[in-house]
C-alpha cells in the first residue's frame, strides 16, 4: 500500500479530474478495509480509505484524542498535495473529519458523517473492557450486543468484528479514551460545508436523534435514517449507503478550476 505522512491507504482507480477526491476514515479498532466495496469504489470518483496512525497497516502509535487523528490527517491530505476532497468518517473516523472541518472548512468539498453523534455516549462497563488487554474479548462480545440490529445476519455481523480482533490492544484502549472525550456541542455553528448524515435506524451508541442533532445545528446538512442497520451499517445495508453517499455526492460542485490541480498519486487497486 502507498503511504503518506506514515498513513497507509488504499486507492480506487476510478476518477473524474474535475471532481475533488473522496477520502475515507474508518472507526475505532477499524482499517481501511472496514469500508465496503460499495464505497471503497465509487464509479467515477477517487476514493481513498486510510489507516489512522497504529491501524491496519500504518506505522506508528495509535492516538487518545479526536484532535490527534485530526491533525494527522490534516497532514496526509498536505503531503499527497490534496487541497479540498470530500472527507466521509464512520464513528471515531465521523469525529475525526468533523473536527477537521471545524477547524479547517477550507480544506473540505463536502463532509459524510455516519454513525455520528456530537458526543457518543458509551456504557462506561465497554471503555473500561476495552482497556485491558485480558478484557477485550468481553468488550467485543459488548459491542457486538449494542452495535448491531438484532436482524443482521451473523456473517455481517463478523464482517463487522474482524478488525476488533487483530486490532493491537494500545489502539482499542487509545480509540476508546478518544470517543469518550469529544464533544462538539455549541461548537457546530461553524461549519456551513455541505454535509450528509446517515444513521442506523437501531443504532445505540449514535441514535437517530444524535444525527438530527448535528443536522440541525450545522449550516447545510441533510440527513438520512437507514431501517434494518444499527451503529455497523457499513456491513449491514452497504448497498443503501453507497447509493445515498452516491446522491449526496453528484450534487457536489466540481473542483475549482481556478485552483492549481493536485499532483495525483499513482492509482493503486484496493486489496481482496
Amino acid at each position: 500500500m502507498p503511504v503518506a505522512n506514515n498513513i497507509c491507504y488504499a486507492e480506487s482507480p476510478n476518477a473524474n479530474p474535475n471532481r475533488p477526491p473522496v477520502v475515507l476514515v474508518h472507526g475505532a479498532g477499524g482499517d481501511s478495509r472496514s469500508w465496503p466495496i460499495e464505497i471503497r469504489r465509487l464509479s467515477g470518483w477517487r476514493v481513498l480509505a486510510v489507516d489512522l496512525p497504529g491501524h491496519g497497516r500504518s506505522i506508528g502509535r495509535p492516538r487518545q484524542s479526536i484532535a490527534d487523528y485530526c491533525h494527522d490527517l490534516l497532514a496526509f491530505l498536505s503531503e499527497l498535495q490534496i487541497f479540498r476532497a470530500v472527507l466521509v468518517g464512520h464513528s471515531l473516523g465521523a469525529a475525526v473529519v468533523l473536527q477537521l472541518a471545524e477547524e479547517f472548512p477550507d480544506r473540505l468539498a463536502g463532509l459524510g458523517l455516519i454513525s455520528a453523534s456530537a458526543h457518543l455516549e458509551a456504557p462506561p462497563l465497554l471503555v473500561d473492557y476495552f482497556s485491558n488487554p485480558l478484557t477485550i474479548p468481553l468488550g467485543i462480545q459488548l459491542f457486538q450486543q449494542w452495535a448491531f440490529c438484532p436482524r443482521t445476519p451473523l456473517a455481517q455481523i463478523k464482517a463487522g468484528l474482524a478488525s476488533l480482533y487483530t486490532a493491537r490492544p494500545a489502539v482499542l484502549a487509545g480509540d476508546w479514551q478518544a470517543f469518550t472525550r469529544f464533544d462538539f456541542h455549541g461548537t457546530l455553528e461553524r461549519v456551513a460545508i455541505p454535509a450528509w448524515i446517515v444513521s442506523g435506524a437501531e443504532d445505540r451508541l449514535a441514535p437517530p436523534a444524535g444525527a438530527h442533532y448535528l443536522a440541525s445545528h450545522l449550516g447545510n446538512a441533510t440527513v438520512q435514517v437507514i431501517p434494518s442497520a444499527g451503529h455497523m451499517l457499513l456491513v449491514e445495508q452497504p448497498a443503501a449507503l453507497g447509493d445515498s453517499l452516491q446522491a449526496f455526492l453528484q450534487k457536489l460542485s466540481p473542483i475549482d478550476p481556478a485552483r492549481p490541480a493536485a499532483p495525483r498519486a499513482p492509482e493503486i487497486p484496493f486489496p481482496g
